[in-house]
Order: structure tokens, then C-alpha cells, then sequence
């Protein structure tokens, strides 16, 4: 009678195109991460998370870092980022450009120094964005 404040709760439903309906598609609580993976993933590092390394060139002071997706993305994913670039002596660099494809990225930073190794600062985040 009453229905103010009521709550609805529904489960188990699966949307179709078109006028027939098809079996219900039981998924994995992995598939579903790794079909949503393809479109966003983004990797926190924080407190004593071991970050990214990489090398530096052995002449300039360029460094790379190279690293795979958690899964291969549907496209070449735009990133983003928050914290910074390091060498393992501290040394401050910056992010100067980044290439991907669907399943590798590749960050370059600048400033770092010749031939050290060189990591993705603890309390960052990348940010990697395949949406549509």
C-alpha cells in the first residue's frame, strides 16, 4: 500500500538485442574483470609497493620503462598520471612522453641521469583508458 522509501532489488538479469531471447551467460567473477580490463586499468603504487623500473640510456639522461597490461586492452589506451619519476638514487625526472599498444607500455622520462636504473615513484598512479 505504502511504498515511500521502498527498495527493489533485483539480480540475474541479462539484456538483449532484438526480439529473441537467447540462454543466460554465466560469467566468472575473473571474465568479467578481464572483459571490463580490456576498456580501463590503472596501477596504484603505494607505501612499500615495489614501483616500476627501468634502465637509463647509457649516454643521455633518458630512461625507459617498459611494462605489460593486466590484460590486452581493445585499442592502444590514452594514459594519465599522478606522481612522479625517480632515478634509484631519488633523483627527481619527469614523465616526458609515453607509447603504447594494446598490451605494452612504454613510459620515457627526462631529467633522470645516464644509465641508472630509474622507477615509477611509490604513491603514484597510471591511469590507462581503452574506453570507447
Amino acid at each position: 500500500k505504502d511504498n515511500l522509501n521502498a527498495t527493489w532489488q533485483i539480480t540475474g538479469v541479462q539484456l538483449e538485442v532484438g526480439s529473441v531471447a537467447t540462454e543466460f551467460e554465466h560469467r566468472s567473477f575473473g571474465e568479467e574483470l578481464a572483459l571490463c580490463q580490456r576498456y580501463y586499468q590503472d596501477y596504484v603504487f603505494t607505501g612499500s609497493t615495489l614501483a616500476l623500473s627501468g634502465r637509463g640510456a647509457a649516454s643521455t639522461d633518458v630512461s625507459y620503462i617498459a611494462f605489460p597490461t593486466k590484460v590486452e586492452m581493445r585499442t592502444s589506451p590514452s594514459l594519465a598520471f599522478s606522481g612522479g619519476w625517480e632515478t634509484g638514487s631519488g633523483r627527481a625526472g619527469t614523465l616526458s612522453s609515453y607509447h603504447t599498444t594494446s598490451n605494452i607500455i612504454t613510459a620515457r622520462g627526462s631529467n633522470t641521469v645516464s644509465g641508472p636504473t630509474v622507477r615509477w615513484v611509490r604513491g603514484g598512479t597510471i591511469f590507462v583508458d581503452a574506453e570507447l
